[in-house]
């Protein structure tokens, strides 16, 4: 079974540019056991707003290994002059189907951001 939480430093981290969420980790090194991962298959981001899942999106491994540095853009559709506040979910699955735990990070989208006009378009 895969530990995302244990191993990935310092966690999820969302980030928003324009109309789009940058979601970026790192996918897990070692097992919950502490050995090195080898069978690490995809990582999961889900976009939670509320207690709904609004998009589930499975970025497959680059290695059985993992260590790679995930940057997944997600597009989020805000209306002009709102606000969305949003959880971003990422787990890790190994090849037998295992999920990890979840690490999350919570993040306000404001689709009129300060310092931009808001114009009705």
């Amino acid at each position: 079974m895969v530990g995302l939480a244990q191993t990935t430093e310092p966690g999820v981290d969302a980030v928003q540019s324009g109309v789009n969420v940058e979601v970026s980790y790192k996918e897990p090194t070692t097992s919950l056991g502490g050995l090195p991962l080898d069978d690490l298959a995809y990582t999961t981001i889900y976009v939670v707003e509320g207690e709904v899942v609004i998009e589930t999106i499975e970025v497959p491994a680059v290695s059985v290994n993992g260590g790679n540095s995930i940057n997944q853009q997600v597009i989020v559709d805000v209306p002009r002059g709102q606000i969305k506040n949003l959880t971003i979910i990422a787990t890790a699955t190994d090849l037998s189907g295992n999920e990890s735990d979840p690490i999350d990070t919570a993040i306000r989208l404001d689709r009129d951001p300060p310092g931009q006009v808001n114009k009705q378009q």
